[in-house]
């Protein structure tokens, strides 16, 4: 079994998750938008962390591929993480499990 080089792994990734430079703008940009929030100073440090995921996913479907499922199914991924830590609570709000998420996707019929 042969293993791939750091660079081969570069170009691989590089198609679908776009130029790694273009990524830390769009990226970086988009947190600072949201710093400037009336509430941002109020999110817990799991919410500022699932925004952050989620903003590097948004900067990767930017100016990566769009069409990778993988970016689409993280940003929900990471969305769920930080609901499911502030259900308890604020339980008035809906919980929505990996495989309703997937439903989701299937209904609004992602690739």
């Amino acid at each position: 079994m042969s293993t791939k080089s750091t660079s081969e792994i570069l170009a691989e990734r590089g198609k679908t998750h776009g130029d790694f430079g273009d990524n830390a703008e769009i990226g970086e940009g988009i947190m600072a938008l949201l710093t400037r929030g009336s509430s941002f100073d109020q999110l817990t440090q799991t919410q500022r962390h699932a925004l952050r995921m989620i903003t590097l996913k948004m900067a990767r479907i930017c100016s990566g591929n769009p069409n990778e499922r993988d970016h689409w199914a993280d940003c929900a991924g990471f969305a769920t993480l930080a609901l499911e830590r502030i259900q308890p609570e604020h339980p008035e709000l809906p919980l929505q499990s990996a495989p309703e998420i997937e439903e989701w996707l299937h209904i609004l019929q992602w690739p």
